[in-house]
């Protein structure tokens, strides 16, 4: 740790020394090759860039399946209502067809025509033969 100064009366630091080196206690080159070792695992800017361009390909991907995904689903809605629409036009109809009262034709009234004499059915039975007597 750096050195702790104590203020006295006044409330002020004392002014640093600039003639000497800054002051060393010891650990400064072990805390100097963590740094170093820390700055090499950064990201480089061709990393940044290829994570830049993956991120934009990703979007890209994103945005045409929520294109699509629009497409499909207004199509669908589209074609929901247009079925709805029909099927209210048909109960409307039936209802209307329903709620006409049937009237008897003006016209004249149809002939029945008898159904045509067919010649009648013969048939022929033989005579019954009588029994002889036997003795």
């Amino acid at each position: 740790m750096a050195d702790v100064y104590q203020l006295q009366g006044s409330g002020r630091s004392p002014a640093p020394d600039k003639s000497s080196e800054p002051p060393d206690n010891g650990g400064m080159e072990a805390r100097l090759a963590a740094l170093e070792a820390a700055i090499k695992d950064l990201p480089t800017k061709v990393d940044i860039a290829e994570l830049r361009a993956d991120i934009a390909k990703g979007q890209s991907d994103m945005h045409k399946a929520i294109a699509d995904n629009h497409r499909w689903t207004h199509g669908a809605l589209i074609g929901i209502a247009t079925v709805g629409i029909i099927g209210i036009i048909g109960v409307i109809g039936a209802i209307w067809n329903a709620s006409k009262p049937t009237s008897a034709p003006t016209s004249t009234p149809a002939v029945v025509q008898p159904a045509p004499q067919l010649p009648p059915i013969i048939i022929n039975v033989p005579a019954a033969s009588s029994p002889t007597q036997t003795n």
